[in-house]
């Protein structure tokens, strides 16, 4: 959507904005058999299960 002023050309400005909700939350990351994470190789990673928070889904990697 465009601004035409006075004149009838576009004004060439614009602006908007973003407004979000702080939330807070916490996950416990527990690693059953930690040993065997040590044999992945560098820059390779392992995700966790999924958990929502805030309406969102979320891993940790």
């Amino acid at each position: 959507m465009s601004s035409t002023a006075a004149s009838g050309k576009p004004s060439g400005s614009s602006a908007s904005a973003i407004v979000a909700d702080a939330t807070r939350g916490y996950h416990i990351l527990n690693i059953s058999g930690y040993s065997r994470t040590k044999g992945t190789p560098n820059g390779e990673s392992i995700k966790s299960h999924p958990l929502t928070m805030a309406g969102h889904r979320w891993y940790i990697r």
